[in-house]
């Protein structure tokens, strides 16, 4: 899985570098084109007197290179009070490193680090605004957390040492940086096999959202939490976990957060699918009405995809496989396109010679607004909804080999009595005790005293 990191900060940082890498200058063209206009009228004037535009004095460009390189970018300005290093952390930062080689790129990051650790460090100790503290601290965590995976076991030293410091301050805003930093760290070096260690940094993060003011910052821990919730097979933890993150987000009084967290509240419907009856609606590609009790008693893999997405169409082979495998055995397979281009879906059914039913939305229940994505929660694709012969969801992640096996060990099994046939039977047996009201409602004819059955009751007096 793509969010499955085991090497902590390292991981992060080659993450950043290959970032900052892939957002290198490009070399500059032939010609500038950022050239001031002023500049460019006078070369005309010039090509036009017969001069040459491209010629320039060799002392002035080796005097302007020097001027450049006596400017670094990365030095400490002369201005050194805590508002001016704030300002210059904030703008070093967002700096693009003139390099050339990957070895260069590192360099320049642990001189860049270094720089902001010392202005940090010079905030820190004017004590001048808690605010600028608070800053100065998140600044100083993210330069050493850098520099310790880059600079050898001294930093690692100087941050471990920091954090100790960090969680005996005083200031509730400080100590929460070390928190989050601390968070994160955990977050990165989860093992995702293991189940316990899942649920403790699900718990912890509940408890750090829950505890005092809102912060934003925690809001994605707390959506990721929710996604590993349900990766761990149990299905009532991931339930309360995104019941109580949805509680805490509903609670933050910010708009967007609440909107947010309407993601929980998705979740959790998805969650509460399995083992319970699915009812499916809509029209299909070609427009006619869809009847899904026509799949009374069959297997159904009801599957939500796009023709742009991806990880469905790389886990067609595998639905195709298993239909074709199973379909005589009473599998079958409900597709609904999130799609919005009705002859893009047409043309890709057709190309891929898919011989199952698919649903279609026209607009505006399209796409991700389509009843069905809408009724069940559905916010990621591909979502893969099982269904047994007796029509309740069996898992709502039937992929991969999953799919196979569940198939295999569904289609085998024979349906239960259906709701219809339970209720006639119900009546048939409860014939005597219905009775028994009609009685005692001051019918005293009842059918039951007219028929053969009754005699032999009749009779008891004359045996006595």
């Amino acid at each position: 899985m793509l969010f499955k990191l085991s090497s902590g900060w390292l991981v992060a940082l080659l993450m950043a570098v290959v970032a900052v890498w892939a957002f290198l200058p490009a070399p500059l063209p032939a010609e500038d084109e950022d050239q001031p206009v002023v500049e460019e009228a006078a070369d005309e004037a010039e090509d036009e007197e017969g001069q040459e535009a491209d010629e320039a004095d060799p002392a002035e460009e080796l005097e302007e290179a020097e001027e450049a390189d006596e400017v670094d970018p990365l030095a400490l300005p002369e201005d050194t009070s805590p508002e001016s290093l704030a300002k210059f952390i904030e703008r070093v930062q967002t700096l693009r490193p003139d390099v050339k080689t990957q070895e260069e790129l590192i360099e320049y990051v642990k001189k860049l680090n270094k720089v902001i650790l010392e202005a940090a460090d010079k905030i820190i100790e004017a004590k001048a605004d808690e605010d600028l503290d608070t800053q100065a601290v998140r600044a100083k965590l993210a330069a050493l957390g850098t520099l310790s995976q880059l600079d050898g076991e001294g930093a690692k030293k100087q941050l471990a040492d920091y954090l100790s410091k960090l969680k005996d301050d005083k200031r509730p805003d400080i100590v929460k940086e070390a928190q989050l930093y601390l968070l994160a760290n955990r977050y990165h070096a989860l093992d995702h096999e293991n189940a316990k260690q899942i649920k403790q940094f699900i718990n912890d993060v509940r408890t750090q959202l829950g505890a005092g003011k809102f912060d934003p910052r925690l809001a994605q821990f707390a959506m990721e939490a929710a996604r590993l919730s349900q990766s761990i097979g149990d299905t009532q933890f991931a339930i309360e976990t995104n019941r109580q993150f949805a509680e805490l987000f509903a609670k933050s009084g910010n708009p967007q957060i609440e909107q947010a967290g309407q993601r929980f509240e998705a979740n959790i419907r998805k969650l509460e699918m399995v083992g319970k009856p699915l009812d499916i609606e809509g029209s299909l590609v070609d427009g006619s009405q869809f009847d899904w009790s026509a799949y009374q008693g069959k297997v159904v893999l009801v599957d939500f995809w796009a023709t742009w997405c991806g990880p469905c169409i790389q886990e067609l082979p595998n639905v195709k496989e298993t239909y074709e495998k199973y379909r005589d055995k009473g599998f079958d397979v409900v597709g609904i396109s999130l799609d919005e281009d009705r002859e893009a879906v047409e043309e890709f059914l057709k190309e891929e010679e898919i011989g199952w039913t698919t649903l279609f939305g026209t607009s505006p229940e399209s796409g991700w607004n389509h009843p069905m994505a809408q009724r069940y929660g559905v916010d990621g694709i591909p979502m893969a909804v099982l269904v047994d012969r007796d029509g309740n969801v069996v898992s709502i992640s039937a992929r991969g080999e999953a799919l196979g096996t569940l198939v295999a060990e569904l289609v085998e099994k024979k349906p239960s009595a259906s709701p219809a046939t339970k209720a006639a039977a119900g009546k048939q047996d409860k014939k005597p005790a219905a009775k028994k009201p009609s009685a005692s409602s001051g019918t005293d004819t009842p059918v039951a005293k007219k028929t053969p059955a009754k005699k032999p009751a009749a009779k008891k007096p004359a045996v006595k």
